[in-house]
């Protein structure tokens, strides 16, 4: 996404800019200066290789665009205003910015339509569970809503997520034992379906359980499971992961074993629960797992962030050479993608050739580890199999890690907005996230509007339209689970262990 100048703000600018101008500056030496911001390790004076040029962002040509009000990459509307000394959030014009990134833009979806289609064919027919599997932010809760909202079209109630992802659950549930967490999450199915428990029938989880499945059974219920990972625990001998409490492996079997059945569940899983293979009425169930995006996918999906950035993206030659390689080294990994377009788009204004050259011992350390970890006893697919897995998650996480630290070098707001906002659950609004903040600093709403901005541009935020709700701000957990042990290690530097 591209800023402007307010009209207050342009004429804010244009005064500075004639005093600096009486100060001897040029518009050679501003360009210099906001260099110098958007790119602090190089020196864009001293260093020869860096003398006759500028940072992406800050360009002769750039800078015209930002003295006549006209949108430029947030990047270099940050770094010009500070080499002019002057608060971004004071001079931008957000009307309306942070509505059309939170509501008017529907999440990017691309690839898997056929995947789509076939999961809600079985859904549409007999198929009462469907699991979705895959590492982390392979795109499961996203397809996951996908299905959800072409069954709410048909006719089923919308219903938000059950997000069982320990960071995530709710304050009453956070200490539960496994037999408690089945029973607030049995409570909670049957009071959103106008079926209160009372106090006896809480106590009593076997006869919740019955309860629960009668209800489901006779009634036409669409139930989403997020993150059922937490609910598993896995066997050291052959790796598989089952349930912790029978309590829910014996209500998935209950809701097969039913007669007949009208709510469909929708599960998503890190890890695949075992248990239902034990099931017999496989015909009632069905496991996806769910793989990175194809080459041409992921090409349509750098494609198209650049599209909604406004950046235009020339797909020949070296740029496609490039964004091949980048996407095979990370699998199709759609958050990774997502990580590296923002840092492509907004700090480098969209040039992948750059992007490229700057992480090519990177790369080169990436395909070294991944040609080591696919080197073990191909007999052995459970070796196999988990270090390939735990070492994509590693990957992902180190990618995340290093558009944290841009963010923390290049705006501090924005990162403080970003850890302090991991303390909370998914789907929270905006105003959430600012008073979370300002509980530890004050900052005027301008200056987090700003930085609410920034967390979308570098896809570090996002949305999550909740079928019948309005629009919140979400983490994902991935980069939530970074910005947490980031929002720990300050609070222990400050002494204010709060959320450890």
């Amino acid at each position: 996404m591209k800023l402007k100048l307010s009209v207050a703000g342009l004429e804010q600018v244009k005064t500075r800019w004639a005093q600096k101008q009486k100060e001897g500056w040029t518009r050679g030496h501003l360009c210099k200066e906001a260099s110098q911001f958007c790119q602090p390790r190089i020196d864009w004076v001293e260093d020869l290789d860096y003398r006759f040029s500028y940072a992406n962002s800050c360009s002769p040509e750039t800078l015209d665009h930002f003295l006549r009000g006209k949108n430029i990459q947030s990047e270099g509307f940050f770094a010009f205003c500070r080499a002019l000394n002057i608060d971004p959030s004071k001079v931008a014009d957000l009307d309306n910015l942070l509505q059309k990134l939170t509501q008017d833009i529907e999440p990017i979806w691309v690839g898997r339509e056929s995947l789509q289609s076939d999961l809600l064919e079985k859904l549409r027919g007999d198929c009462r569970i469907v699991v979705i599997t895959g590492i982390t932010g392979i795109g499961k809760t996203a397809l996951a809503y996908k299905l959800a909202l072409a069954l709410c079209q048909e006719g089923f109630p919308p219903e938000p997520p059950i997000d069982f992802d320990g960071f995530n659950q709710r304050e009453d549930q956070q200490s539960q034992s496994e037999a408690q967490n089945f029973i607030s999450t049995a409570i909670d199915l049957l009071n959103r379906g106008d079926e209160p428990v009372t106090a006896k029938q809480a106590k009593n989880p076997e006869q919740l359980l019955t309860q629960l499945v009668n209800h489901l059974s006779n009634n036409r219920r669409l139930i989403w499971f997020d993150s059922m990972e937490n609910l598993l625990q896995g066997e050291q001998q052959d790796g598989s992961n089952r349930f912790k409490y029978p309590l829910w492996r014996v209500f998935f079997q209950k809701i097969l074993e039913a007669e007949n059945c009208q709510t469909r569940i929708v599960i998503t899983s890190q890890d695949k629960p075992e248990d239902f293979a034990t099931f017999s009425q496989d015909q009632y169930w069905h496991i996806q797992p769910l793989m990175g995006l194809e080459e041409q996918e992921s090409l349509e999906l750098f494609e198209r962030l650049f599209q909604q950035a406004e950046v235009e993206l020339i797909l020949h030659g070296r740029n496609l050479a490039y964004l091949k390689e980048i996407g095979k080294l990370y699998e199709g990994h759609p958050l990774a993608i997502r990580l590296i377009s923002g840092d492509i788009i907004d700090r480098l204004n969209g040039d992948i050739s750059t992007y490229y050259d700057e992480n090519k011992s990177r790369f080169r350390r990436l395909r070294e580890m991944i040609d080591e970890a696919q080197k073990a006893n191909p007999d052995d697919y459970y070796k196999v199999n988990l270090m390939t897995k735990q070492l994509r998650k590693q990957l992902l996480e180190e990618e995340v890690e290093r558009t944290i630290e841009r963010l923390e070098n290049t705006f501090k707001t924005a990162y403080l907005l970003l850890i302090y906002g991991s303390t909370y659950s998914s789907f929270e609004f905006k105003n959430a996230w600012f008073e979370n903040l300002q509980l530890f600093s004050e900052y005027e709403e301008q200056d987090l509007d700003l930085a609410l901005f920034t967390l979308f541009n570098r896809y570090l935020v996002e949305t999550q339209k909740q079928l019948g709700y309005e629009p919140h701000i979400k983490q994902h957990s991935l980069i939530r689970n970074v910005a947490f042990k980031r929002l720990v290690s300050t609070q222990r530097k400050e002494g204010n262990p709060n959320h450890e």
